[in-house]
């Protein structure tokens, strides 16, 4: 029989008809307005929603947007004669960092593919697309004001679907996974959604959480819109601890620090002494067991130390050009690996042992310009008295602050939310 959508033809054909007119609309606006097609991007790469379509796999949505997002803005800088901008001294280091991860790749990789089949050429033109499409896209301080909004409703919908999934749905009929943490009696389900773990949840949304707060001290909302945004801030807090994540859990309390410390208000106390009573009460104990097993020689305890070591290792035998990028778990148990990784929980670490010392330089030195033109916007926005961009800078340096600390025990050498904060301090000190 041939392969039908919806089980009646007539159903497909009207399916693919309503289908194309949305496409060709879509197309349409992203000519007319990069923008649009911009936050649909991210929207789909950061919330993972299209993994929730059955056969996804197969049409690759956030790729057909991707290609449809690019095109489109080319088409408009073409017609509108604006320029292309590729400036800033983060592009050029930028794509210094993805050409060493692409030359160690092609001449020490043992394969192109990572430990769950994907290509791991996808990830680095996805971290190039992803800052491009952003430098390029945003281009006056509305534009970033959308995209700021456009990160805190995918904040939400993480939080959303993540709490959907793991407490109301289960594995989404089958289609997503369901995530646990083992107690000594009985598991405990530990918040996660279908494509996104739970530490990767609870870092995401602690990297998110910042500009959560920037919203929050705009005085000219409403009290409703202001109300939203505590509701939101809640319930990204809340589904931080339920993923039960460590990591999580440090970059909340880098979070909560870097924006409660600076500005120690009524109001600010008021919202820390609420996130502590939410804690308080909301929490389960289960919580606070698992952050007491650190010690546990698993890959999630003090068994990272043991990965750490072997990292070490491929570092201390190839000091320059690495094992490999996207390598590490093929050589894993070739320097004496003997834990399940399939990476060394560290991007510090990471970069160095796959692509070399020169290419983790390369990295530090991206981060360092950034926070150095983070720096000098805050300096001019003091001498102008300019409180919102203040707060605006110091809300993207915890974001980014926060990201690398999520790096400490995570592999975010590839991770799109980080590379996006980069993009828009670009595009804020142009603007």
């Amino acid at each position: 029989m041939e392969p039908r959508l919806t089980g009646s033809l007539i159903a497909d054909v009207e399916l693919l008809l309503v289908f194309s007119i949305l496409l060709c609309f879509f197309v349409f606006l992203v000519v007319r307005r990069p923008l649009v097609g911009f936050v649909s991007f991210i929207f789909l790469v950061l919330t993972r929603l299209h993994q929730y379509i059955p056969n996804s796999e197969v049409f690759r949505p956030s790729v057909g947007v991707g290609i449809i997002m690019m095109l489109g803005l080319f088409l408009f800088l073409w017609k509108t004669k604006a320029p292309i901008f590729f400036t800033g001294p983060q592009t050029f280091i930028l794509c210094a960092f993805i050409a060493f991860s692409w030359i160690s790749l092609f001449t020490k990789g043992q394969t192109l593919y990572d430990a769950y089949g994907h290509l791991l050429i996808e990830q680095l033109l996805l971290v190039f697309v992803s800052f491009f499409a952003t430098i390029n896209a945003v281009r006056s301080m509305r534009d970033l004001q959308i995209v700021i909004k456009t990160l805190v409703g995918i904040g939400l919908t993480i939080s959303l679907m993540t709490l959907v999934q793991s407490f109301v749905t289960g594995n989404f009929f089958g289609l997503g996974r369901s995530w646990s943490y083992q107690r000594v009696d009985a598991a405990v389900i530990r918040a996660g959604s279908l494509g996104i773990e739970p530490n990767g949840v609870a870092a995401t949304l602690a990297v998110l959480l910042p500009l959560f707060c920037y919203f929050l001290y705009d005085g000219k909302r409403s009290v409703f819109i202001n109300g939203l945004y505590y509701v939101g801030v809640l319930l990204v807090v809340l589904t931080i601890f339920l993923t039960y994540s460590r990591t999580g859990f440090v970059c909340l309390t880098a979070a909560c620090f870097l924006i409660f410390g600076k500005k120690l208000s009524i109001k600010n106390i008021i919202v820390f002494l609420s996130l502590l009573l939410m804690v308080v009460i909301v929490i389960p104990g289960a919580f606070w067991e698992r952050i007491a097993s650190t010690g546990t020689t698993d890959t999630t305890g003090t068994g990272r130390l043991l990965i750490y070591q072997t990292a070490l290792r491929m570092i201390q035998a190839h000091p320059l050009t690495g094992v490999g990028y996207g390598q590490f778990h093929y050589f894993y148990g070739h320097y004496g690996g003997h834990l399940d990784s399939t990476s060394p929980h560290n991007t510090y670490l990471s970069i160095a042992a796959e692509s070399g010392v020169i290419n983790l330089s390369i990295f530090i030195c991206l981060i360092l310009a950034t926070f150095v033109d983070l720096r000098r916007l805050r300096g001019k926005a003091l001498h102008v008295s300019d409180p919102g961009m203040v707060q605006l800078v110091d809300a993207l340096s915890a974001s980014l602050i926060v990201a690398l600390v999520a790096g400490l025990t995570l592999d975010c050498s590839s991770w799109v939310p980080f590379y996006i904060c980069l993009a828009l301090v670009v595009a804020l000190k142009r603007i």
